[in-house]
């Protein structure tokens, strides 16, 4: 299977805009010093989280394809609920870590590279012969099930 060019085009250079102008990415919205190293400080963890974020995007809508819904909803509650928040803000706000702001996007960050990865490995261990003869049967069946549900002139007539 060949890589998507344009979507690692895509993630890739907008990570790059990110770090190539981090120092000034802020100064579009405020003018605040502060404000402008707080957010220059964490556009690196954002250029890499704007990665596993397309991945984790992309490895959703094949699993909502297969109609597999249910297991992206499952990945996406245990990434953010179970693992991702909770951990972002224990990096946060524990009296260990005191991370800030830092935390809470490492923590959105790790729930990310979960479900990328899972979708990942999900859609690399799928039996793709055998999803396509599925959706042919479904095709199928939905136009014979079309088929039926016309009414022919003939059909009129005879009634």
């Amino acid at each position: 299977m060949l890589p998507n060019i344009p979507l690692a085009y895509h993630l890739t250079s907008s990570s790059t805009i990110l770090l190539i102008f981090r120092k000034s990415w802020a100064h579009i919205f405020n003018d605040d010093e502060e404000v402008v190293s707080l957010v220059a400080s964490i556009l690196p963890l954002v250029a890499l989280f704007q990665i596993f974020d397309g991945l984790s995007g992309c490895t959703s809508g094949i699993l909502r394809a297969r109609g597999k819904q249910a297991i992206g909803a499952l990945l996406n509650l245990t990434a953010y609920y179970v693992l991702g928040i909770p951990f972002g803000l224990w990096l946060a706000f524990s009296e260990t870590t005191r991370l800030n702001l830092i935390g809470l996007w490492v923590g959105l960050t790790v729930a990310l590279v979960y479900t990328a990865t899972a979708g990942i490995w999900l859609c690399l261990r799928t039996d793709w012969e055998r999803e396509v003869k599925k959706v042919v049967a479904r095709m199928e069946k939905e136009r014979i099930e079309a088929e039926t549900m016309q009414v022919s002139p003939e059909r009129e007539r005879v009634v």
